[in-house]
């Protein structure tokens, strides 16, 4: 493995020695994706719709520095590395802050952990170029590059004040550092790859998995030396135990029995075994085919998820026939992010965000070592066939951003129609969960609040829907994350089902008014069907389709005085 790499790369991997040219590229990359990533990063505002951003959010405006106390206090399952970094930046910044007009400590918190999420995905894109420079083809580098730069999931995740943008930063960080000890054999880099999982570990627990990578660089080390087994045994353990003690200094919060408690309640919910009303799209869905179905297609676009399929076992093959291990090394770590959550009952977009610097630069490898290889005597052809593929990604891009953020978000625009359309003092039914509904209270204060969730709980939550569907002037539904589940899942949701499927079908008495348009760039970033295409969470963070319906006082009602469900 070393001697393929050290023909093609005499140099040390301390020198990252790049041309006049190609430095031009690199900041040009880097400012476009700061653009895409940066862009329009206050969204939301004042509401902050993502719940789990908000619940960080919350953790840091209410930790208090007068005493180390603040190290133990975290939330979910995550660490605390993070969330006590941007503690003390907020409060080291509170007065830039306040010029900048961000007088919310709340709001503070947002801002700086979406900054903070921005400013390692750019990094991202820079840590992909390095791989790339120092390991792989011109061309391969080139097409990895703007994969990343242009890739919807990574700018999306980049606008998002919750922990996968780092995640996916560090883990780039720790292959970048494999290839450097497998390059120059220097022990220094297994220390910073240990660092790294240490660090990552801290920020999520589940990235202790990754400490297989340095054990099984320390592992090659010590064969080449020559190292006892006594002696190697004592190594390795040093090397196991050191991450461990690094991240409890990191995050001490995991020594807590809060964290404890947490760590059960979120594994529950990964299994399944405690269902929830946030994982109910997940019942019946088949593993790894969900990913490349209903994920993947948006974080990657639809020919770039096709060209993956065939590029991992090609990429692969080409690894282990030439002993490379630019090859194989991106492969590894793509299995090791993605097999996991794979075959978790809960398969929310953002776990695959991590994997897409891998993705990207086993595409590229695989396009361009393919096309080197059927069309040696036709480069050009080779090249358009290459920047039409990164043509697609950057439409995708541009596509996505301007539907989600460089329009005024979905569910405060459906807010001020209803202000101009609905009158002040109707009886106003909506749904429980979801903050969609907050930017409709200053101008529609009878607002009743219905737990949809439940209404295959028992034959009472029935009765009771149906009461207040005839007390209602009108229907509000600002998320699409219920009705989606429960039109997808007949037999498990009946009532559910029965209720949006008559809903949406105008037999219920109410006639749909309003529902978020879907122009040309949704239909772009969405496959034309922002509801039902993907998974729930590619859209109902930061732009969901916003439902309003009014009673209709008519034949319908005739018909069906007391409109069962």
């Amino acid at each position: 493995m070393r001697s393929n790499l050290d023909k093609k790369y005499p140099s040390s991997f301390l020198m990252f020695k790049i041309k006049n040219l190609k430095l031009k590229i690199l900041i040009v990359l880097l400012i476009v994706g700061g653009f895409l990533r940066f862009y329009n990063l206050n969204w939301g505002a004042p509401f902050y719709f993502h719940p789990d951003e908000r619940n960080i959010a919350s953790l840091i405006t209410s930790l208090d520095g007068s005493n180390l106390g603040f190290l133990l206090k975290g939330t979910f399952a995550y660490g605390t590395l993070v969330s006590n970094i941007v503690f003390v930046i907020k409060n080291l910044t509170d007065p830039i802050l306040r010029i900048l007009g961000l007088n919310d400590p709340f709001g503070q918190s947002i801002i700086l952990l979406r900054i903070v999420s921005s400013v390692s995905s750019i990094f991202t894109i820079l840590i992909v170029f390095l791989i790339g420079h120092k390991t792989l083809k011109w061309q391969q580098t080139l097409a990895a590059t703007l994969f990343t730069t242009f890739s919807v999931g990574l700018i999306q995740a980049a606008h998002f004040g919750v922990y996968e943008s780092i995640l996916t930063l560090m883990y780039s960080l720790l292959l970048l550092s494999g290839i450097m000890y497998l390059k120059t054999k220097k022990l220094i880099y297994i220390f910073m790859s240990i660092l790294i999982v240490s660090l990552a570990t801290a920020i999520k627990i589940n990235s202790f998995i990754f400490l297989i990578i340095p054990v099984l660089l320390f592992v090659m080390h010590l064969r080449e030396k020559k190292i006892n087994k006594i002696q190697g045994s004592i190594y390795l353990f040093l090397l196991i135990s050191s991450p461990l003690l690094l991240t409890f200094f990191a995050s001490p919060y995991y020594l807590t029995r809060n964290f404890r408690d947490m760590f059960a309640y979120e594994a529950s919910l990964l299994t399944g075994s405690l269902p929830v009303f946030y994982t109910g799209e997940f019942f019946g869905t088949i593993p790894v085919i969900y990913q490349f179905t209903d994920i993947l297609p948006f974080l990657i676009n639809p020919i770039l998820t096709l060209l993956f399929i065939i590029a991992l076992p090609y990429v692969m093959y080409r690894g282990i026939k030439k002993r490379n291990v630019a090859y194989l090394m991106p492969c590894i770590f793509f299995v090791i992010l993605f097999l996991p959550n794979a075959l978790l009952f809960a398969k929310w977009t953002r776990y695959l965000v991590p994997t897409l610097p891998f993705i990207y630069l086993i595409i590229s490898i695989g396009v361009v070592d393919f096309l080197d290889t059927i069309l040696r005597n036709f480069r050009t052809q080779a090249t358009v066939i290459v920047a039409a593929l990164v043509l697609t990604n950057a439409v995708s891009a541009f596509s996505y951003l301007s539907e989600v953020f460089i329009k005024e978000d979905t569910r405060i625009a459906a807010s001020k129609w209803a202000s101009w359309n609905i009158p002040k003092d109707t009886k106003i039914l909506s749904e429980v969960y979801d903050l969609g509904i907050t930017p409709f209270n200053p101008y529609l204060p009878n607002i009743t609040l219905f737990n949809f969730y439940d209404l295959d709980g028992s034959a009472r939550k029935k009765i009771e829907l149906e009461k207040q569907l005839k007390n209602a002037d009108y229907l509000i539904t600002p998320s699409q994350r219920v009705l989606k589940s429960r039109i997808a899942n007949k037999e498990k949701f009946p009532n559910g089902f029965n209720f949006y499927s008559n809903l949406l079908s105008e037999k219920l008495g109410f006639k749909k008014i309003y529902e978020t348009p879907c122009d040309i760039f949704c239909k772009i970033t969405y496959l034309g069907n922002p509801v039902f295409n993907f998974e729930e969470t590619t859209s109902v963070f930061d732009r969901p389709t916003v439902y309003i319906f009014k009673r209709v006082r008519g034949d319908a009602e005739r018909q069906d005085p007391d409109h069962k469900l």
